[in-house]
């Protein structure tokens, strides 16, 4: 279902979709085991590619928010990928 997010206006709405499960199944996993680390997996971060992705498209402040949309997925996936290589 990522593969969506290649469709560029429909991206927009369902990025509200995969962001999200991503750290809901990381969430998930470290539930069930034993070692927990602290934060909320990144939904925080998931939300916040989400809205600035959505201000980019308002005039003036639009780079701005791309640009601070760009950070924070990098960041994002930064965090995905070290808590995904704790599983199995």
């Amino acid at each position: 279902m990522s593969f969506l997010l290649l469709v560029p206006l429909f991206s927009l709405l369902w990025q509200f979709f995969v962001y999200p499960k991503i750290s809901e199944s990381l969430k998930s996993y470290y539930a069930q085991s034993e070692s927990r680390p602290s934060g909320d997996m990144g939904a925080s971060l998931a939300l916040t590619i989400c809205i600035c992705s959505l201000v980019s498209f308002v005039p003036f402040i639009g780079h701005y928010a791309a640009l601070a949309a760009f950070v924070v997925m990098i960041i994002f996936f930064v965090r995905v990928f070290e808590l995904s290589r704790n599983l199995a």
